[in-house]
């Protein structure tokens, strides 16, 4: 049963010889695996933002989120972190 249950992700950002530069974690109540996947991805997104990252490589292995932003889709749905993704991709 799902009653209750809670759902942790985290990410990381690397340079570009892979060498660790800032982690982050969240926890999450129940919600579908595409939206953990774009909210993962909207968090990476927003923390190397932060950090002034302006061009970097994303790694995700949900196949249907990485389809849909690449082929200018998450513009067009009504998840709101595909809507911010879609903007921060576009910004850079």
């Amino acid at each position: 049963s799902l009653n209750g249950s809670y759902v942790a992700i985290w990410g990381a950002i690397k340079d570009a010889n892979a060498n660790w530069l800032w982690v982050f974690s969240m926890l999450l109540g129940k919600v579908i695996i595409f939206k953990i996947e774009a909210i993962a991805m909207l968090e990476g997104l927003c923390l190397a933002w932060e950090k002034g990252i302006r061009q970097l490589e994303i790694e995700c292995d949900n196949t249907l989120l990485v389809e849909t932003i690449m082929a200018g889709r998450a513009v067009d749905n009504k998840m709101l972190e595909l809507h911010s993704i879609h903007r921060m991709i576009h910004l850079c």
